[in-house]
């Protein structure tokens, strides 16, 4: 069966000390070929440029999404390659989306609004940003703001695709009822969610198993418990086929 990890970063050496290796582009393909990736989304996240003075992300920006472009040119049958934007950098963002939509690319994130200095999305001075994303048919990925921010978010865009990160991880029951409440929200099940027993199987019976996505926030976490959080909740093949894989790429691609 493929496994498709709609959530995943380059770059991301908070982990370094803990593990003893730096992940490397060709680490980062091999390790989630091991464990049964065949492809991987997702952004460039390093600790150097996390928590920044909020002007510095007008230089830091281009270059994480360069990064990420790269790897894509390096291993385009295997890394899809996510952008970032910024609501304080509006004119910059919009010429970003701009030059990666000319490149095919579909994705905005992961984003991390706290790493990043800021910490809503349904701002209105970020609305071109948004409806830019729409325009090329752009998903957007974002780790969770508030119940309140990413509510107003989903219905002040209703025809943006979102997928907020990390289901299960805290505040089940509002995540759920925000998904309930917007059909233009997906979910994907990386960070730490698993500690939560049977969250997938809980998403499945409260809404569905369409709009849930396999993710790992990989190096963060490794992505074998994730797997297998998914494989011990789902009681069909057409639960299995969904959110390991046809979720996240119909979203993309189709």
């Amino acid at each position: 069966m493929k496994i498709f990890d709609f959530h995943t970063h380059l770059g991301y050496d908070y982990h370094d000390e803990k593990r003893g290796y730096h992940m490397t582009p060709d680490r980062y393909v091999r390790e989630l070929s091991e464990m049964g990736v065949s492809l991987a989304a997702g952004s460039t996240i390093r600790r150097a440029d996390s928590r920044r003075p909020l002007e510095d992300y007008e230089e830091i920006i281009p270059r994480l999404n360069a990064e990420a472009y790269e790897m894509h040119e390096a291993y385009p049958d295997f890394f899809v390659p996510g952008i970032h934007v910024h609501p304080a950098f509006v004119e910059l963002s919009l010429a970003q989306i701009e030059k990666y939509a000319a490149k095919g690319v579909k994705l905005l994130g992961e984003l991390v609004p706290y790493m990043m200095q800021y910490n809503a999305l349904a701002v209105p001075e970020a609305d071109a940003i948004w409806e830019a994303a729409v325009k090329h048919n752009m998903v957007v990925s974002v780790h969770p703001t508030t119940y309140p921010d990413l509510d107003a978010f989903a219905k002040r865009h209703r025809d943006l695709r979102i997928v907020v990160a990390h289901l299960g991880v805290a505040a089940y029951d509002d995540q759920l009822d925000l998904f309930r409440k917007n059909e233009n929200i997906w979910f994907d099940v990386s960070g730490h969610a698993d500690e939560r027993e049977n969250f997938v199987r809980d998403a499945i019976d409260a809404i569905g198993k369409d709009r849930i996505l396999y993710g790992s926030d990989f190096p963060a976490y490794l992505g074998d418990r994730f797997i297998k959080a998914v494989l011990k909740d789902c009681k069909t093949d057409a639960e299995l086929e969904a959110i390991l894989w046809n979720n996240a790429y119909n979203l993309l691609f189709g």
